[in-house]
């Protein structure tokens, strides 16, 4: 009878076991020549399924995702918005966090890990190691992790799509200093079943008992203090090369009413140190 009741517990164990160890949700607008990069690359360092959310896109995504989706890779939603007078407070903390809320409640009971990252964004292991490994021996005992970004510039690249290999990884290799302030602004990686919500891009609010902390196991309730690049950072492509900044940034942050003069700015401090972490 013993014997019974063990195997019982363990065959319900079984079944309660999330499918996935990591995970990536994304939302995404007009971005498909990106994609297939993005994809892959993450794929390749332990991200076994991916959460995508269209918002409003008119590009050929589908095409690019096709592939993807029909190996049960990726689960691409529909989530479309309108634009409101102040649309980027609209998008990051309704569109956007929307999305999140909605990944997060999918991947409860369905994968340990959650990321929720943009396709602008790489999460890379400082090592170069497998992102689930380093997630797995590092942080298994946090229910969720801060990791600062790197914001890369275009790197004067006119335009990925008329060099030879068309790759983002390897050509943009200037960024901004390691440490600037803005490098302060992480993403999460989290235990879906810890999380109560998301309010905001950046940080996510969490179940009684539980908290998130940045790479260095300090507590972190919204963003980190330091930037902490050693074992694991974001890569924000913020600005991809020329030719994106040019036709999709500045025209999307003067529909949310930033100025050109603005964007300029963040994007010649992005170029301002080389590193060739990706290329390594």
């Amino acid at each position: 009878m013993i014997r019974v009741l063990i195997l019982l517990l363990l065959c319900f164990g079984s079944l309660q076991a999330e499918k996935y160890t990591l995970s990536v949700a994304a939302i995404f607008q007009n971005e498909a020549p990106y994609m297939q990069e993005w994809l892959e690359y993450h794929h390749s360092h332990g991200v076994e399924h991916f959460w995508l959310y269209n918002n409003n896109s008119t590009d050929n995504y589908s095409e690019i995702l096709k592939s993807w989706i029909k190996a049960d890779i990726v689960e691409l939603i529909q989530w479309p918005s309108v634009q409101q007078e102040n649309d980027w407070s609209n998008y990051s903390f309704t569109v956007q966090t929307g999305a999140y809320n909605n990944a997060i409640q999918r991947a409860r009971k369905k994968s340990k890990w959650l990321a929720l990252i943009d396709l602008d964004e790489f999460i890379v292991c400082s090592r170069l190691q497998n992102i689930t490994d380093l997630l797995e021996s590092e942080y298994s005992h946090v229910s969720g992790l801060c990791v600062n970004w790197q914001c890369y510039g275009t790197s004067k690249v006119d335009n990925l799509s008329l060099l030879s290999d068309g790759r983002l990884l390897p050509n943009l290799l200037w960024k901004m200093r390691w440490d600037d302030d803005w490098n302060k602004h992480s993403k999460s990686i989290v235990q879906p079943s810890h999380v109560e919500h998301c309010p905001n891009p950046h940080f996510c609010v969490y179940k009684p008992g539980h908290w998130a902390v940045d790479t260095h196991y300090n507590a972190c309730p919204v963003c980190p203090q330091a930037v902490y690049i050693d074992k694991i950072r974001i890569n924000h492509y913020w600005t991809r090369d020329e030719w994106f900044l040019h036709n999709i940034k500045i025209p999307r942050y003067q529909k949310w009413g930033g100025s050109v003069e603005q964007v300029l700015n963040h994007a010649n401090n992005m170029n301002a140190e080389y590193d060739d972490i990706m290329i390594r």
